[in-house]
């Protein structure tokens, strides 16, 4: 058995102790920082490399011990940042977007459910480029380690990247160059405010489940692009999701059920892909549970990281399991009930034993 998923590799200049990262979600932890910061020194102690805090407002100033919990106990902490630029959720405002989705669209009623949206002025993109760099400048403040730009799903740097939703004909659209243009300005506006030593990385939708939307093709020659703007490693993972099956969530990153090794890790053959194609580490996630298969996709050089998520909420201390020789796949059967009770108001926290369903 090979060793490598322990052995340590570096993102940008930041070393991490081994191979594994808790991919970012929604906590539901802001109004108890200490809970909170418990929560994250427990990953940190089972032995996570690199843990990905999703969706931190700004206000939540207390965020700082979090960081201070994860290193006392010999972890590192990312924090994804992104803007609000597009989402259409508000039925009060007449929100900016890459462009004007049709009415008619498969895409509509799940991402402009109220309809009032129109496309975003460059004043408008400007001011999500900023909000980008103020993220960055609070995180950076709190003591993180690297930020993680979010591109992937429902995000506004998803929605610049697929044709889908971007049907500009200026330069922040047409060929993927100029679909990605928004990735870089983000990038270089980031960097400029955080200094050259904090990694800046990258959550990458790099298809959509929707027909016409982002092909695999353009998604890789996007990866490739973001690595040569200077992001310091990419996750690969989906665009646009549908949650039209809930029960298998099968159009989604989250899907449920993963019984099989031929039924984990949905997004290897992207992550593979990907990782042909550029010079910086690759990140591979989507419903790993196996020990056997972390082996194989990091001695085979399908990636070079292994973001699971769900696993790390039922079994914190999974990693160093794992290290120790105890090699049975994770606990997580992925009912996905951690996300339901988010969506009950709940932390986020492993409720396999609730009678709830979707």
């Amino acid at each position: 058995m090979s060793d490598k998923p322990f052995s340590p590799i570096k993102i940008g200049n930041l070393e991490l102790k081994n191979r594994f990262l808790m991919s970012a979600a929604v906590d539901g932890m802001a109004a108890d920082p200490h809970a909170r910061a418990q929560r994250y020194a427990e990953l940190a102690a089972g032995g996570v490399g690199l843990i990905v805090a999703g969706r931190v407002l700004n206000k939540e100033e207390e965020f700082g011990r979090v960081a201070d919990a994860v290193h006392e106990c010999g972890g590192r902490i990312a924090l994804q940042i992104l803007s609000h630029m597009g989402l259409g959720f508000d039925p009060n405002v007449d929100s900016p977007a890459a462009s004007v989705v049709p009415g008619d669209s498969d895409i509509f009623s799940s991402y402009f459910p109220y309809g009032r949206h129109h496309e975003a002025s460059d004043g408008e993109i400007e001011d999500s480029i900023a909000s980008f760099v103020k993220a960055a400048k609070q995180a950076k403040s709190f003591g993180v380690d690297a930020v993680q730009v979010h591109s992937a799903h429902n995000s506004a740097l998803f929605k610049f990247l697929t044709p889908l939703i971007n049907q500009r004909k200026d330069k922040w659209g047409g060929p993927v160059e100029n679909r990605a243009r928004l990735h870089r300005e983000v990038y270089k506006a980031v960097r400029s405010e955080i200094g050259q030593d904090m990694p800046i990385f990258i959550k990458l939708g790099v298809a959509d489940v929707f027909p016409n939307g982002l092909k695999l093709a353009e998604g890789i020659a996007a990866a490739k692009l973001l690595a040569e703007y200077g992001y310091d490693a990419i996750e690969v993972s989906q665009g646009l999701q549908d949650f039209r099956d809930l029960k298998t969530m099968a159009g989604t990153p989250i899907r449920a059920g993963a019984v099989k090794i031929s039924q984990e890790g949905y997004f290897r053959a992207w992550c593979t892909d990907v990782k042909k194609a550029i010079d910086k580490p690759a990140i591979m996630t989507g419903g790993i549970r196996s020990y056997e298969l972390v082996e194989e996709v990091l001695s085979g050089g399908e990636t070079d990281i292994i973001g699971m998520c769900r696993p790390f909420v039922k079994e914190p201390g999974l990693v160093k399991r794992w290290e120790e020789g105890k090699r049975k796949k994770a606990s997580c059967i992925s009912c996905n009930k951690c996300g339901l009770g988010l969506m009950k108001g709940l932390p986020l926290a492993c409720y396999v034993k609730e009678k709830w369903s979707f």
